[in-house]
């Protein structure tokens, strides 16, 4: 099984936190061009961490314009086999990742369902990050400023 190292997820969070927000659509393909993955021409960029299935980011825009509502990515491989032992790495890693993020962004907010659990944070420019174990995979989310406002008055944040 392979992740993305924590020190790179966090790097990349930084990374995409820190971006003059809004992004409109080209900005935010050309953020993650900068980072060095290739687009597909859909929207998807190929990450270079060698993970099994899903191994490509997404940048989505909102359905009202132009704008980057979200960047989204997994940080491990899909593994569907439910073992011990995928089950101890795909917490590794989102402890791990967890841990990292409480130092930048605080405490943040825990959700647990039966079928995942996801941390969540508010940035001070307004951005909002989740990272979700979902036991076969864990992923990251951020959502744009305007997204997260519009999130949030649904009450879906």
């Amino acid at each position: 099984m392979k992740s993305i190292p924590v020190d790179e997820v966090v790097r990349l969070a930084e990374y995409f936190v820190g971006l003059d927000w809004p992004l409109s659509r080209e900005q935010g393909y050309a953020a993650c061009e900068a980072l060095g993955w290739p687009g597909t021409g859909d929207g998807r960029f190929v990450m270079p961490y060698g993970l099994r299935h899903l191994d490509k980011a997404s940048v989505s825009a909102g359905r009202r314009g132009d704008d980057v509502a979200e960047v989204q990515f997994r940080l491990t491989d899909v593994v569907r086999d439910e073992t011990p032992e995928r089950d101890g790495f795909m917490n590794n890693v989102f402890t791990g990742c967890v841990a990292e993020f409480r130092g930048l962004w605080g405490k943040g907010k825990m959700k647990r369902g039966k079928l995942s659990q996801a941390a969540h944070w508010d940035t001070q420019n307004g951005c909002h990050l989740v990272v979700r174990n979902s036991w076969k995979s864990v992923s990251f989310v951020l959502y744009s400023p305007s997204f997260t406002e519009v999130l949030k008055s649904l009450g879906d944040l």
